[in-house]
């Protein structure tokens, strides 16, 4: 009898977590926003990286274009401005924005600064070299960690400069070059990462 009311009342939390997880998934709203619905849709469907300005107008980069999603369409920036992008088939693999609406871009072959206010596109020519995975807010003012395939890089927005602050180096000569396996800024302020094989901590005081 134990058993049978043991068993019994394991039946009832099984249904009252499946009820719990039925609601919570219930309040979720997913609004779909289909090309075909839209105003004016992007020429492509592979978006490599997203990101929200102060205004909050949505930007996507995809395969072969940088556009603003502002609600109800895609606005793409000027022709000349992506062909300077995605020219040889370079791909956006993050974005950040600044305090002063700076879309810094981080691509397969180097960084660009688009100026959203002055439709104006700058491409930083000392990192045509460099592979860049992600980029990450540091306590700083519009300053950022880069994660790139050279190393771990401080990038100062206003005076548009790169620091390198760690080379990855290969455990072996024949080791494939690949970014820092993780990459995250804890709750201190610090910033936390992997190289592959140790998880290692970037201190204010570097």
């Amino acid at each position: 009898m134990r058993y049978l009311s043991l068993k019994y009342g394991y039946a009832v939390c099984a249904a009252l977590l499946i009820s719990c997880l039925h609601l919570q998934a219930g309040a979720v709203k997913v609004t779909d926003y289909s090309q075909p619905y839209m105003e004016q849709s992007l020429g492509s469907n592979d978006m490599t990286a997203i990101v929200q300005d102060q205004d909050g107008f949505i930007w996507v980069a995809t395969h072969n274009e940088l556009a603003r999603f502002d609600g109800h369409g895609f606005v793409p920036v000027a022709s000349e401005r992506s062909s300077d992008i995605f020219h040889g088939g370079n791909l956006v693999n993050t974005m950040k924005i600044t305090s002063d609406d700076i879309l810094l871009i981080g691509t397969s072959r180097g960084f660009f600064r688009y100026d959203i206010r002055n439709d104006r596109l700058v491409h930083t020519e000392k990192t045509d070299s460099l592979k860049i995975f992600a980029m990450e807010h540091t306590a700083e003012k519009d300053c950022w960690f880069v994660n790139s395939d050279k190393g771990l890089l401080l990038y100062d927005s206003p005076a548009d400069t790169f620091t390198l602050l760690r080379e990855y180096v290969p455990a072996a000569v024949d080791e494939p070059l690949t970014s820092l396996k993780s990459f995250q800024i804890g709750l201190d302020g610090c910033l936390y990462f992997s190289d592959s094989r140790y998880l290692m901590k970037l201190s204010h005081d570097m």
